[in-house]
């Protein structure tokens, strides 16, 4: 409840082009600054002092030695790129015609402050990925859909400690789906 609203600015350059009807490319640069992000914190020790709480004395009653919280970070920076692609193989020969393929990916590069967690380090942006991609191969007609997916995220920081031996860092995830 004493969290701060996050704002940001943001500024995106897209273009899309369709060559053909069946065919369309995209790519995009983006950047955003933003204020008062949200961060999974974790203070530790006599850290958790840094928020206003008790550290603790090693007995019950006697305060706290670990603090999980979430808290405003100052500002953080995105910048990247992103592609994207469908292609619909509507001339192929009977059912061949029904096939098509999309993909995309984003390639972008963060950069954080967290203030009172860890002052004066730079950090990733918590719970964002420096790479994100998919590609899809299906098949449909106009009564059935198709589709085999891959998924791929890199890994992201998720909670950032006032020891950084102690940030939890969520690893690469690759995933296949198969939606009929």
């Amino acid at each position: 409840p004493q969290l701060n609203a996050l704002t940001a600015d943001q500024l995106d350059v897209s273009l899309g082009w369709y060559p053909t009807d069946t065919t369309f490319l995209y790519g995009g640069l983006f950047y955003k600054r933003i204020d008062d992000f949200y961060v999974n914190g974790q203070f530790v020790g006599g850290d958790v002092a840094l928020i206003g709480l008790p550290v603790g004395n090693g007995t019950l009653t006697g305060g706290f030695d670990v603090a999980n919280v979430i808290l405003n970070g100052d500002r953080a920076t995105v910048r990247g790129i992103e592609f994207a692609f469908e292609q619909a193989f509507v001339d192929l020969p009977g059912w061949l015609s029904g096939l098509f393929i999309s993909g995309n990916a984003t390639f972008l590069d963060s950069k954080a402050r967290i203030g009172i967690l860890r002052p004066g380090e730079t950090l990733p942006l918590p719970d964002q990925a420096d790479r994100i991609g998919n590609l899809s191969l299906g098949w449909e007609n106009e009564r059935f859909t198709v589709r085999a997916s891959a998924n791929f995220r890199d890994e992201q920081l998720d909670t950032v400690s006032s020891n950084p031996d102690l940030d939890q860092v969520l690893q690469p995830y690759f995933s296949w789906d198969l939606n009929l």
